[in-house]
């Protein structure tokens, strides 16, 4: 009988948001070093395809419910990405009002990347649409993942869900024949085309889970899995020797997530690499995933004004950044986590699903 409550995915979740903070933390640390993997937002993707296929699939057979189901995804989605974006909006004016009090430059200047046009683009949820990323840099990836939301939504109501496994799997190989140069894109018609990619193998992975009835508790299946665990979280980590054909990684997400799904909280490992802490963190991923950039600019403002730390121009002679030892990089990366995951937990519980339960 295949199980719907899955807990142990949240723990992907944790992993790719943590991550994704590393890869913006962006100064000499050990997470930013190691952490900064800037494919495992298509880990998100794949992830949302296999969870969303699995708790819809069956239902979208009517107008109503396939209004619920948007609806639904939108109020999840969209009233913390605005909370960040009045945040965001009102650092501009923040920055504005320095440079007329005390002279002094940020290193965007106020209004001018950020401005009304790209307001517009994430005030209407399509900001990957914009020709470069504004106000909340990663949100860029919520706007895909709403369109392919509301995408599945519309396609397994007009199609049976035979078919809509059809046409995803014709679009998956097509992509890898065609179009995987996209698979990096994030702005743009690309990233919606990289980002339906994901998707689509989450969807067909878990359709594989739906079909087959694999026994967790064997111990062949134990070190099939816990082997390819540890190869795919090296390879990503450490060793990136596929990183010359990313669009390989979301297939080898896809087949994670249908091991993972057959795994049993029986064992020494399953209590160790799925924790508590990481499901915790798995469920205020969204939240992770929008706070981590306000908190970790709000630090960098705090080191470099109050505790007068001194800067430098950065490798690319664009911005000002901290001159930090790798130690001090270290110990303001770590702040910076702590920090985003109590801010998490108050959006969560108090913007993210009070929205979403109404």
């Amino acid at each position: 009988m295949t199980k719907k409550d899955l807990p142990q995915l949240n723990a992907y979740r944790a992993i790719a948001a943590l991550s994704v903070c590393g890869f913006h933390f962006n100064i000499d640390s050990f997470f930013h070093n190691h952490f900064a993997i800037g494919w495992f937002y298509q880990l998100f993707f794949a992830l949302s395809g296999f969870v969303i296929y699995l708790n819809y699939h069956e239902k979208l057979t009517t107008i109503d419910f396939t209004k619920k189901f948007i609806k639904k995804r939108f109020l999840r989605t969209y009233p913390l990405h605005l909370f960040f974006l009045i945040i965001f909006l009102a650092i501009e004016a923040f920055k504005y009002f320095i440079f007329l009090k005390l002279e002094i430059e940020a290193n965007n200047e106020a209004f001018s990347k950020n401005n009304l046009e790209h307001f517009l683009y994430n005030f209407l949820f399509i900001q990957h649409f914009g020709d470069y990323y504004s106000f909340n840099n990663p949100s860029w990836s919520v706007s895909v993942e709403w369109i392919l939301y509301f995408t599945f939504g519309i396609l397994i109501f007009l199609l049976n869900k035979n078919l809509f496994l059809k046409i995803i799997l014709i679009y998956t190989i097509i992509f890898l024949f065609f179009f995987n140069d996209y698979y990096q894109s994030t702005l743009g018609l690309g990233g919606t085309l990289g980002g339906f990619y994901s998707f689509g193998l989450g969807c067909l992975s878990c359709y594989m889970y739906i079909k087959f009835n694999i026994d967790g508790n064997k111990l062949l299946f134990k070190i099939i899995f816990w082997f390819f665990y540890f190869y795919l979280f090296f390879e990503l980590f450490f060793l990136k020797g596929l990183s010359n054909i990313p669009y390989i990684y979301s297939l080898l997400f896809g087949l994670l997530f249908f091991l993972t799904s057959y795994v049993r909280n029986n064992g020494m490992l399953y209590r160790i690499f799925f924790n508590p802490l990481f499901m915790l963190l798995g469920k205020l991923s969204y939240s992770i995933y929008l706070s981590h950039l306000f908190v970790f600019w709000s630090l960098t403002q705090v080191c470099r004004f109050v505790l007068k730390f001194p800067t430098k121009i950065d490798a690319i002679g664009k911005n000002t950044v901290l001159d930090m030892s790798y130690s001090e990089a270290n110990i303001l990366c770590f702040v910076a986590y702590i920090f985003t995951f109590i801010l998490s937990y108050f959006t969560f519980n108090y913007i993210e699903m009070k929205f979403y339960k109404k």
